[in-house]
């Protein structure tokens, strides 16, 4: 998701007229303040007062919504991962046919473009789960759920083609979660070298070893 979307979306000034709504509009405005300063300035240089004020609220505020900073920085990762997945699932059940499918999901202008920015966020989670259980405890149940979101749709593409997949989904769901995460790192540490290229290519091959009887 664009941040600078997200950030407009999340200022939207528009009456809100129930409680609900009001809470939801701090929630996302909270969320969008603290993408923005995690992905600029990483977890460590960041606040929960600078959070607050980049989007326009009290500290309150954010512990009226979260529980601590480990908190609000891995619904930032979740809702990076939900919305990822969701623009894949888009793209692959507006398809009609397995080539349609997995040309959609693997185009350079489709959903498969990489984000190397997030792999900084990926390693400070695993260096802060390294080190306190409960912190593992939240990274293993975030990547499960990313585990879960592959799954459900290669199942999806599945029924809607009735197609039978090749391998079992979830096994192919690890395999592209633990790919993926290595190909980022490598980005990571190579910053000069250009790796798209790769990713959509993995991207592919993921895609036809679940999807290619």
């Amino acid at each position: 998701m664009d941040r600078s979307c997200a950030w407009h979306d999340a200022h939207m000034t528009d009456e809100i007229t129930t409680p609900e709504a009001r809470r939801e509009q701090t929630r996302r405005s909270l969320l969008a303040s603290a993408e923005q300063q995690f992905l600029e300035f990483g977890y460590h240089n960041v606040t929960l007062d600078g959070v607050a004020e980049g989007a326009g609220l009290t500290k309150g505020a954010i512990y009226s919504n979260f529980t601590s900073k480990v908190d609000l920085f891995f619904a930032v990762l979740e809702q990076r991962s939900r919305e990822s997945m969701e623009r894949y699932q888009r793209a692959a059940l507006a398809e009609d046919s397995l080539e349609g499918v997995i040309g959609a999901v693997t185009s350079p202008t489709g959903p498969s473009k990489p984000e190397w920015e997030w792999s900084n966020l990926d390693v400070e989670a695993r260096a802060l789960a390294a080190r306190d259980p409960e912190v593992s405890q939240r990274l293993a149940e975030l990547q499960r759920r990313q585990i879960d979101r592959v799954t459900d749709l290669l199942e999806e593409v599945s029924d809607r083609l009735d197609v039978e997949l090749a391998r079992p989904p979830e096994q192919v769901a690890v395999l592209a979660v633990a790919a993926t995460t290595g190909l980022a790192d490598l980005a990571r540490a190579h910053p000069d070298a250009d790796y798209e290229p790769e990713f959509h290519v993995l991207v592919e091959l993921l895609a036809r070893l679940a999807l290619e009887a």
